[in-house]
C-alpha cells in the first residue's frame, strides 16, 4: 500500500530585525565620528600653531624649520604640511589665530553711531598692552612679531605678511580717529594722517621697549598713562592740525642755557 502521504511542514518563523543586529550588538561605532575627526585635526592645528610660536621665539622667524616645529609639537612633517602648504602660510595662521579676537573687538566698538566707539576703542589699546604683560603666549608671539621676524631675503615673504596686518591696522586705526572726531572727542582741524602714524608708532615703540626689556617699566601700570597721554597730544598740538604750522621759537626767547644747535 502506498504510503500515507505526510503534511507539509509548517513554514519557520522569520526572525524579526532585532534578532539579527543583536549578535552583533557587541560592535561599538562612534556616534559622530566625522565630528571627532574634525576635532582631533582642530587639536593637532592649534598644536602645530603652540609650538610655532614656541619655535618662532626661540630661534627667529627665518631660522625655524618644520621639522623642529612639528617634533615640537610632537607630531610628523607630514601633520604639518597636511594643515599648511609652508612655512609662511603657518605664520599667516599664527598671526589671524591671535588678531582674531582684537579684530572682533574692533569691529564691535567701531560702530559709526555708537557715542561711545571713541572711549571704547582707547580701552581696547590699553587692553592690548595689557594682554601682553598677562598672558604669556601672547607675550611669545608680539615678540616674535616685534622682534624676531627679521629683514633678510629669505625671510622676505614673512615680512609681506607682517607688512599686511599692519597695514590692515593703520586703516582701521584711521577710521577710530574719523569715529573720535565724529563725536567732538578728537579737534576737526585735527590731520587724521599725522595723528594716525603718530598713534601707531606710540603704540608701537611702547610694546616694542617693553618686549625687549619687560623690567624697564611696569606694563600695567604705565599703559593706560601712556595710552591717554598720546590721545592728550594729538587733541592738543598744534603741529598734527591742518591749520598753519605756528612760527618756530625764536632764539631770543629760548632760556640762555640753550643754543641754536638745540632748537
Amino acid at each position: 500500500a502506498a504510503a500515507a502521504s505526510l503534511p507539509p511542514p509548517p513554514h519557520a518563523p522569520v526572525a524579526p530585525f532585532a534578532a539579527l543586529v543583536l549578535p552583533f550588538s557587541f560592535l561599538s561605532f562612534p556616534a559622530h565620528p566625522v565630528k571627532r575627526t574634525r576635532e582631533e585635526a582642530l587639536q593637532t592645528r592649534h598644536a602645530l600653531l603652540d609650538a610655532a610660536t614656541v619655535v618662532f621665539h626661540q630661534r627667529g622667524v627665518a631660522r625655524a624649520s618644520l621639522e623642529e616645529i612639528a617634533r615640537t609639537a610632537g607630531l610628523s612633517r607630514g601633520a604639518v604640511y597636511w594643515h599648511f602648504r609652508n612655512k609662511e602660510d603657518l605664520f599667516e595662521a599664527l598671526c589671524q589665530r591671535h588678531f582674531a579676537v582684537m579684530q572682533e573687538d574692533m569691529s564691535r566698538a567701531m560702530d559709526h553711531g555708537n557715542p561711545q566707539a571713541w572711549p571704547e576703542f582707547l580701552q581696547l589699546c590699553i587692553n592690548f598692552q595689557l594682554r601682553l604683560a598677562q598672558d604669556p603666549d601672547a607675550r611669545r608671539f608680539y615678540t616674535v612679531l616685534h622682534l624676531q621676524c627679521e629683514e633678510t631675503p629669505d625671510n622676505a615673504a614673512i615680512t609681506r605678511i607682517l607688512r599686511h596686518h599692519k597695514s590692515l591696522w593703520h586703516q582701521q586705526l584711521l577710521s577710530a580717529l574719523a569715529i573720535g572726531q565724529r563725536h567732538h572727542y578728537l579737534p576737526a582741524e585735527l590731520d587724521i594722517d599725522a595723528a594716525c602714524t603718530l598713534f601707531m608708532c606710540t603704540l608701537f615703540g611702547i610694546a616694542n621697549q617693553w618686549l625687549a626689556d619687560p623690567g624697564s617699566f611696569d606694563m600695567a601700570e604705565c599703559a593706560p598713562r601712556y595710552v591717554h597721554s598720546c590721545i592728550h597730544m594729538l587733541s592738543h598740538s598744534p603741529w598734527l592740525m591742518r591749520a598753519p604750522l605756528p612760527a618756530p621759537i625764536p632764539e631770543s626767547a629760548l632760556p640762555p642755557e640753550i643754543g641754536r644747535a638745540h632748537v
